[in-house]
C-alpha cells in the first residue's frame, strides 16, 4: 500500500500527452480547413449550382475537448454532435461498463455499455483516442457511439494519471464535478466487500459469464470535512487484501460520480477509485479499537476539556431490539442509543451484552453509533420494559429506552410490509410498528386484535420533536418499535358492541330501508296498474250502462210510438170505418211516426262522439227547442254567442241535459200560459249553462211541492251528471230556470 502516490509513474507524462493533444488538434484544424477548400473547388469545377450547395446539410464541427461536450445544452445533445477526444482513462470497470476519461480540459464519462463493450485490455492510466457522438447520459453529458454502439476507442500508450484537483465545499454542490479526477481526505469509517453481478448479455460464453458473476466491489464509507462519501473500489483476487484501513486517515484519489433519481435530478456524490493503490494512508488506525476506554452513553457528544484524538467511541450495553440487516438498540444504566453497522448481526441476540466501537452522531434527540464494530461480551435474558405513561415518556426524554405503555387499540393495519398498531393512551395516539418479518402464527395473532381492545405494548420508545423558539427540541409525540408478538399483551377484550358491528347494523338497516323503498315503489306501480284496470272497468260499465239506457229509451220512446202506430193501423183496416174517422187515425199515425223519428234522432245525436262538445250541444238544443214550440203559440228567442268553445261535454251529460231542457220547455208550453220563451246558452268558467225563461203566469216556489211539475226530475237528472238546478219564479212575473252541467274533466 502506498502512502502518498501510485508508484514509480511519471507525472510529467500527462503534460507531454497534453502537448501532443494540442499539436494534434492544430493539425486537424489545418487538415479540415484544406479539405473544405478542396471540396469547394471540386464543386465549382463540376458546375454545381449555388442552390444545390445551399440545400446540402452543413457539416457539424467536431468537438475536441471534454469541456465543450459538458457545456452542450439539451437541445444540442439531442443532435448528437461528433466528438473526437484524446485523454487518459481515469476509471474503467468492465463488469459495469462505468468508464471515465480526462483530457487537458475536464473529465467526462464514456458510454461503454453494460458490461463494457470497449476493447479488452483497457485500464486506468492509458492514453486513448475516443471518437463518437455527444449524448445526454444518466446525468451529465457523455461520449457515446452511433446507433447505440459504444464509441471507437484506440489505445495510444500508458501515461501518468493526471494530478487530482483540490475541492472546495461549493464544488461538491449540484453535481458540477461529475466525472472529474479529484482527491479527498478523511477517515475510513467502514469497509465491506460486496459481490456484484451485473446483467450478462446472451452472446457471452460461459467463461465470460462466470467472470462477470465473480466481480467484487469494496464499499468504503469515507468521512470528510465535506460530509460522508461512499467510495467504490473494484477488487480483483490478485489485488492485495484491504487490511488495516478502517479508522485510518487517508488521501483518496478517484472520479466523482453522481447519485440521481429517475428524473435525472442530483441527489449526492460517490467516488470511483481505480484500485487500492490510489488510497494513501496518512495516519494508520489504532491497533485494537476495543482497547479504547468505555464511554458512558449519557457522556457521548458532551463537552470534553481535552482533545480526544480518536473519532470513535466504545460503549457497552444490553441489546433491547434487533432489526434485520443493519441496526439494533443498546441500553445501559446511563441511557440508551442506536447502533448501526455494516457487519453481520448473526451473533447478536436480544439480551446480549455487546461492546460497540463506532462514530457517534446525533439524529434528533437520539445518539446513533454509526459504522460500528461489534463484540458480544455475554448472553442473558432480555431486559424488562419499564411501565410509563405517554406524558412521562415525553417529559423524561426516554427516546431509545425499552418502555411499556397501556392504551386502547384504535387501528390495526399494515404500513407497507410492517404491521402498525395505533393505540389511544392519555388522550394521545401512539403508533407501534412491527418491522421484522412475522411467522404465520404471529401474523394471525396480530390480525385478530380488534379495535377497542385494552393493550399493554412494550417496545423501543421513539420521541418525535420539533424546534422551539429557543433553538432546542420540544417533544411532540411518542411511537414504539415492537420486537415480536410477545410485546403485545391483552388487558381487556373489546365490548361486543363495536364500531364494526355498529356499521354492520347500520348497513343492514340501510338495506332494509332500501328494500322498503323498492317494495313501496313496486306496490305503488301495482296500485296504479290496478287503478287503471278499475278505471277501465268503470268506463266499460259506464258504456254498458249507457247502452242499456239507450236500449231502454228506444224501447220506451220508439217502441211505444211504433206500437201506437201499429194499433192505429189495425183500427184503420177495419171495415165500416167512416172517412172522417179514417183521416183522424192517419193523422195520429203521422204524428206518432214523427215522434219515433225525433226519438231516434235524439238517440243518434246522443251516442255520436263527434257531438261531445259544448258548441254541438248548444246547436242541437236550439234546434230541438224551436221544433218543440213550432206548433204552439209561443215565440222562441235565442241568446247564444256566435262562437262557443269546443270544450268537451260527454254523451251522458248531453243526454240528461237534453231531457231536462225538454221537460222544462214542456212545462212552459203546457202550464205557464206564456206568449214568449227565451233560451240562453253560455259557457262560464268550467260549466255549460242553459237558461229557460218565460213571461207566463209564474208561481210561488215556496207553495209548490218539490216533486210537483217535474221539478224533482230536473234536479235528479242534473245531479246524475254532477250538475246544478236553479229556479226563480214569482206569481204574475214568469219563471226562470238555470241548468248547469260541468264540462268533462271538470267534475269535482
Amino acid at each position: 500500500m502506498s502512502s502518498g502516490g501510485r508508484g514509480p509513474v511519471r507525472r510529467g507524462g500527462f503534460m507531454e500527452a497534453a502537448r501532443e493533444i494540442k499539436a494534434g488538434a492544430a493539425f486537424r484544424k489545418v487538415r479540415h480547413g484544406c479539405g473544405r477548400v478542396l471540396t469547394a473547388l471540386i464543386a465549382a469545377g463540376c458546375g454545381l449550382a449555388g442552390a444545390a450547395w445551399l440545400s446540402a446539410e452543413p457539416t457539424r464541427a467536431e468537438l475536441t475537448n471534454a469541456m465543450q461536450v459538458r457545456r452542450l445544452l439539451a437541445t444540442e445533445l439531442a443532435q448528437h454532435p461528433p466528438v473526437h477526444l484524446r485523454g487518459v482513462i481515469t476509471f474503467h470497470e468492465p463488469a459495469t461498463g462505468i468508464t471515465f476519461l480526462q483530457d487537458q480540459a475536464a473529465g467526462i464519462g464514456v458510454a461503454a455499455g453494460v458490461p463494457s463493450r470497449l476493447p479488452t485490455g483497457l485500464k486506468e492510466g492509458m492514453l486513448v483516442e475516443v471518437q463518437g457522438v455527444a449524448a445526454p447520459g444518466a446525468f451529465a453529458p457523455v461520449v457515446a457511439g452511433k446507433s447505440g454502439s459504444p464509441p471507437e476507442v484506440k489505445a495510444l500508450g500508458v501515461v501518468s494519471l493526471p494530478n487530482p484537483r483540490g475541492l472546495e465545499l461549493a464544488d461538491l454542490l449540484g453535481g458540477s464535478q461529475d466525472g472529474q479526477w479529484v482527491e479527498l481526505r478523511g477517515i475510513i469509517r467502514s469497509l465491506v466487500a460486496k459481490p456484484f453481478a451485473p446483467p450478462v448479455p446472451e452472446e457471452f460464453g460461459e467463461d465470460q459469464a462466470a467472470g462477470q458473476a465473480a466481480a467484487i466491489r469494496l464499499s468504503i464509507e469515507l468521512g470528510t470535512a465535506f460530509g460522508r462519501f461512499t467510495v467504490i473500489v473494484p477488487w480483483r483476487p490478485e489485488d492485495p487484501p484491504p487490511t488495516r484501513l478502517v479508522n485510518a486517515r487517508v488521501a483518496v484519489r478517484g472520479v466523482l460520480g453522481s447519485i440521481v433519481n429517475q428524473k435525472r435530478q442530483w441527489k449526492g456524490l460517490l467516488l470511483y477509485v481505480p484500485s487500492l493503490n490510489e488510497i494513501g494512508i496518512e495516519r494508520p488506525p489504532s491497533a485494537d479499537p476495543f482497547n479504547l476506554p468505555l464511554r458512558a452513553v449519557d457522556q457521548i457528544m458532551t463537552f470534553q476539556p481535552e482533545p480526544q484524538g480518536e473519532a470513535r467511541v466504545r460503549v457497552k450495553g444490553q441489546v433491547t431490539l434487533k432489526q434485520p440487516g443493519y441496526r439494533f438498540f443498546l441500553s445501559s444504566d446511563q441511557g440508551a442509543l442506536e447502533v448501526q453497522t455494516p457487519h453481520s448481526l448473526a451473533e447478536v441476540r436480544l439480551g446480549s451484552w455487546v461492546e460497540a466501537v463506532g462514530y457517534p452522531t446525533l439524529m434528533g434527540r437520539r445518539v446513533v453509533l454509526q459504522d460500528a464494530l461489534l463484540r458480544v461480551a455475554s448472553n442473558s435474558a432480555p431486559a424488562k420494559a419499564s411501565r410509563v405513561s405517554v406524558g412521562e415518556a415525553l417529559a423524561r426524554d426516554l427516546d431509545g429506552e425499552l418502555i411499556a405503555v397501556n392504551g386502547r387499540l384504535f387501528q390495526n393495519t399494515m404500513r407497507g410490509a410492517s404491521r402498525l398498531l395505533i393505540i389511544e393512551s392519555g388522550g394521545q395516539l401512539v403508533e407501534a410498528t412491527m418491522g421484522t418479518a412475522l411467522d404465520p402464527e404471529s401474523r394471525r395473532a396480530f390480525e385478530q386484535l380488534q379495535p377497542g381492545t385494552e393493550l399493554e405494548l412494550s417496545g423501543i420508545a421513539q420521541v418525535a420533536s420539533a424546534a422551539d423558539w429557543g433553538g432546542g427540541l420540544r417533544p411532540l409525540s411518542l411511537s414504539l418499535l415492537l420486537r415480536d408478538i410477545g410485546d403485545v399483551r391483552i388487558l381487556h377484550k373489546p365490548p361486543w358492541w363495536t364500531t364494526r358491528r355498529l356499521l354492520g347494523l347500520v348497513t343492514v338497516l340501510v338495506l332494509l330501508v332500501l328494500l322498503g323503498v323498492v317494495w313501496v315503489y313496486l306496490l305503488r306501480r301495482r296500485v296504479e296498474r290496478q287503478t287503471r284496470i278499475i278505471r277501465r272497468n268503470v268506463q266499460q260499465e259506464a258504456v254498458w250502462e249507457e247502452r242499456s239506457r239507450i236500449a231502454q229509451d228506444i224501447h220506451d220512446d220508439v217502441g211505444a210510438a211504433l206500437t201506437q202506430i201499429s194499433l192505429l193501423g189495425e183500427l184503420g183496416r177495419r171495415e165500416g170505418v167512416e172517412a172522417g174517422a179514417m183521416k183522424r187515425q192517419l193523422e195520429k199515425v203521422v204524428e206518432k211516426s214523427r215522434e219515433a223519428v225525433r226519438a231516434l234522432d235524439e238517440i243518434v245525436w246522443t251516442v255520436n262522439p263527434r257531438n261531445d262538445t259544448a258548441a254541438s250541444a248548444a246547436s242541437y238544443l236550439c234546434q230541438a227547442v224551436q221544433d218543440f214550440v213550432r206548433d204552439s203559440a209561443l215565440r222562441c228567442r235565442l241568446q247564444v254567442p256566435d262562437e262557443l268553445p269546443e270544450s268537451p261535454l260527454g254523451a251522458k251529460a248531453r243526454h240528461h241535459l237534453f231531457l231536462a231542457v225538454r221537460e222544462a220547455v214542456n212545462n212552459v208550453v203546457k202550464h205557464a200560459g206564456a206568449t214568449e220563451l227565451r233560451l240562453s246558452i253560455r259557457v262560464e268558467l268550467r260549466e255549460f249553462v242553459v237558461g229557460i225563461e218565460d213571461n207566463g203566469r209564474g208561481f210561488d216556489p215556496g207553495l209548490v211541492q218539490p216533486e210537483r211539475n217535474g221539478l224533482g226530475n230536473l234536479r235528479r237528472r242534473l245531479a246524475d251528471v254532477g250538475g246544478r238546478f236553479e229556479l226563480t219564479s214569482q206569481a204574475g212575473q214568469g219563471t226562470r230556470i238555470i241548468l248547469m252541467v260541468p264540462l268533462e274533466g271538470c267534475l269535482p
